[in-house]
């Protein structure tokens, strides 16, 4: 490796530190407990005629449990629970349904609607069924709307994908991770090449035809040549994007990470050289770099929305689609609006109860903007997406004074010192390229509630 580079490596490996990703700003750990539902209601009421809506469905079953995974789910060998659950969905959709009025005014638009988990395709091709006719009869779809499943390609069969495409589906999301035997068998998800591509060919056959493939970097027993290998035979599927998420590792968080060895995962160097493999090998295939860790064609809708500066973040991770309002269905789920956030319980009793008898949504946490958030969320949203924000610009829109910059900007001396931003004289931060790894880092400057040094294991390290 020339000098140059290996001295860029180390100035950022030094600079790495435990950060948010920022799928929101404020953060999820900062909602406040016992939130008064009744707020959320009057946020709800209060969205304007002609709203553009994106609906979150979470689905928080899996059959077996993946050692590197931080998502909210449960781990069932029986149907009969998620089928439980599908009920009390349905009726918790009708219920905000009709509070929106989109039954019979059809005030609101839905431009995106995406099923997360857990696993989604747990649900039988019946019950996905009935949970689309349910969502269509109370929301009004745009002809356009992107609808988006999460999908486990080991649950993948001819009749499930067949149920996507009549139901309207058109976008899919494969849980890659890896295709290396040793990586696989180490985090409980023996997954062969073979498997995602029949589920691959299920799909397309349903005329399904855009497709991301997840993968993550940082896994235990990981290398660059393995990963490199395993990205080869994914480029053979010729999906639309890519997403290539770093592993974050917080078994104080998740006993199941417990189960990976330490000694197994690729040091903070490793990890920087397994991220600019893979995204070296995406950027040759002909993929461009979005945000942090996404790689799509030229002509994806994503790159258009970044070129026309309009490209967003959310819980739902990078959209090209901007909503008004971001409305979860589902345990733990989480619902954004112009006035703050709002999540629902992650008690599966309460969550039941709520929905059958409570009269407002299921509502555990929440937070309401206030002060600098709004501004902040902006500068940092747009950091995540295009590597660039007008603080100047940003600030004062916000109603805010831009002499307060001048705190930031000093905090910022050190990389724009680094050559890992640049600061215009009319306020653009700007970062390079070559630093996209510490975009993170660099955001968090603005976020007012974490410590200027992270003294807790909150969230895990940004490279």
């Amino acid at each position: 490796m020339p000098k140059e580079a290996m001295d860029l490596k180390q100035t950022i490996l030094s600079y790495d530190r435990a950060v948010p990703r920022y799928t929101s700003y404020p953060t999820a750990p900062l909602f406040g407990a016992n939130f008064p539902a009744e707020k959320v209601v009057s946020w709800i009421e209060a969205l304007p005629e002609g709203s553009k809506l994106s609906l979150y469905v979470h689905i928080p079953f899996c059959p077996k449990l993946c050692h590197y995974c931080g998502c909210f789910t449960h781990i069932t060998s029986r149907y009969a629970p998620v089928e439980d659950y599908v009920h009390i969905l349905r009726r918790e959709i009708s219920k905000m349904g009709a509070r929106l009025g989109s039954k019979t005014g059809n005030r609101h638009i839905v431009t995106h609607l995406h099923f997360g988990g857990g696993s989604p395709t747990m649900l039988t091709a019946h019950d996905f069924r009935l949970l689309m006719d349910t969502l269509r009869e109370f929301f009004t779809f745009d002809k356009n709307a992107e609808i988006a499943v999460e999908v486990d390609p080991r649950h993948m069969n001819e009749d499930l994908a067949q149920t996507y495409g009549e139901c309207g589906v058109n976008r899919i999301s494969l849980g890659v991770q890896d295709f290396d035997d040793k990586v696989m068998e180490a985090v409980n998800r023996v997954q062969p090449f073979d498997v995602v591509y029949k589920a691959v060919e299920h799909l397309r056959a349903a005329g399904i035809s855009e497709f991301n493939l997840d993968f993550i970097y940082g896994l235990p027993y990981q290398t660059v040549r393995s990963l490199t290998r395993s990205m080869d035979y994914a480029l053979l599927l010729k999906p639309n994007r890519f997403a290539l998420y770093g592993y974050a590792h917080v078994p104080w968080k998740k006993k199941n990470m417990r189960l990976i060895p330490d000694e197994a995962l690729p040091d903070a160097t490793e990890r920087f050289e397994l991220f600019k493999t893979g995204a070296g090998v995406l950027e040759e295939a002909g993929y461009k770099p979005i945000g942090i860790d996404h790689f799509v064609k030229e002509s994806d809708d994503m790159a258009i929305a970044q070129n026309e500066g309009h490209l967003g973040r959310n819980f739902q991770g990078y959209t090209n689609i901007s909503p008004d309002a971001l409305i979860g269905f589902g345990v733990s789920a989480i619902s954004q609006y112009p006035q703050g956030f709002a999540q629902n319980t992650t008690v599966a009793h309460d969550y039941q109860e709520s929905v059958l008898h409570g009269d407002h949504p299921p509502i555990a946490k929440g937070y309401e903007f206030k002060g600098e958030d709004l501004a902040r969320k902006e500068i940092i949203e747009k950091l995540m997406c295009d590597l660039h924000a007008d603080l100047d610009e940003i600030w004062s829109r916000h109603g805010h004074e831009t002499s307060k910059l001048s705190v930031f900007k000093t905090q910022l001396k050190p990389f724009l010192d680094d050559g890992l931003a640049t600061l215009s004289e009319d306020g653009a931060l700007t970062i390079p390229e070559e630093a996209r790894p510490l975009v993170r880092v660099i955001a968090s400057t603005f976020d007012e509630y974490l410590p200027p040094v992270e003294t807790t294991q909150r969230h895990s390290m940004a490279v």
